[in-house]
């Protein structure tokens, strides 16, 4: 996905043209960028071509991060998708690791480490998990040490093809999809650094995260998708009642701490 991202755009498709993988399949939606970046794109895409099929589209006008996300979902072709952001930057060998590990395991979800990079260089991130594969028990309020980043995602497309189209409202792609591969009991977590994350003045990655109306949408959608998967037969009716009961005092809780007189009792401003 792309949306006014000119600056960075030369980067992130240079990255991917380089990829050691060759049976790639690029799917880019703009999201009716005004700066410039989707007229870029349209001149890497014989560059891109050179390396797999190419699809690149424009919305006909903003449609928002999840539906953008969904029209991607629903045009990539392949059974592995990797995400990557527009202004992001995937190591050469990403694609092909990533691979490697589907080939390898069972997992419906990968997400490899990460280091930071901005104008003035590359540093190293502090996300740190506590073991590789991860399961249905950690859908549980507080029993969830991982940090799911979209930067560094990938999935077989069986969670995006198995559940209803992400809500247009959600705030967070990547966490929905994280925890539906949570719900199926095979998310897995390498070390490999595979990805550099651009931190720049415009990220909307961790605006209000953890906080607010915004995390109470990402928690509808989660609601939604735990229902969902009980009805489908994903997850047991003992699943279903601990999960969803989690997922409902998660909310109760973020409604509290956006309550100006809860805040005020803990001392927050």
């Amino acid at each position: 996905p792309t949306y006014n991202q000119r600056q960075f755009i030369d980067y992130t498709l240079y990255s991917l043209w380089t990829q050691t993988y060759s049976n790639i399949e690029f799917v880019i939606s703009d999201d009716c960028s005004t700066d410039g970046t989707y007229e870029r794109v349209l001149e890497w895409e014989m560059f891109l071509a050179q390396k797999g099929k190419v699809i690149v589209h424009q919305q006909p006008q903003n449609m928002g991060i999840a539906s953008n996300y969904n029209w991607l979902f629903a045009h990539c072709s392949g059974d592995i998708i990797v995400v990557n952001e527009g202004d992001d930057v995937s190591l050469e060998n990403r694609i092909e690791r990533l691979v490697e590990c589907y080939e390898s395991t069972d997992v419906l979800f990968v997400q490899s480490d990460f280091d930071f990079i901005t104008d003035h260089g590359v540093y190293p991130s502090n996300e740190k998990a506590e073991r590789s594969r991860y399961g249905r028990a950690d859908y549980r309020l507080k029993k969830k040490p991982y940090c799911i980043t979209g930067n560094s995602m990938s999935f077989r497309r069986c969670l995006v093809d198995k559940f209803p189209p992400i809500k247009a409202d959600t705030p967070w792609v990547d966490d929905a999809i994280g925890r539906r591969a949570l719900l199926m009991g095979k998310f897995l977590i390498i070390k490999d650094k595979l990805m550099l994350y651009r931190i720049h003045n415009n990220n909307t990655s961790f605006e209000g995260m953890g906080r607010g109306e915004k995390r109470l949408r990402f928690l509808r959608q989660d609601l939604s998708d735990v229902n969902f998967a009980y009805k489908q037969g994903i997850i047991s009716i003992r699943d279903f009642i601990v999960i969803r009961a989690s997922v409902w005092l998660e909310m109760l809780i973020t409604r509290l701490n956006t309550h100006r007189w809860y805040r005020i009792l803990r001392g927050r401003k």
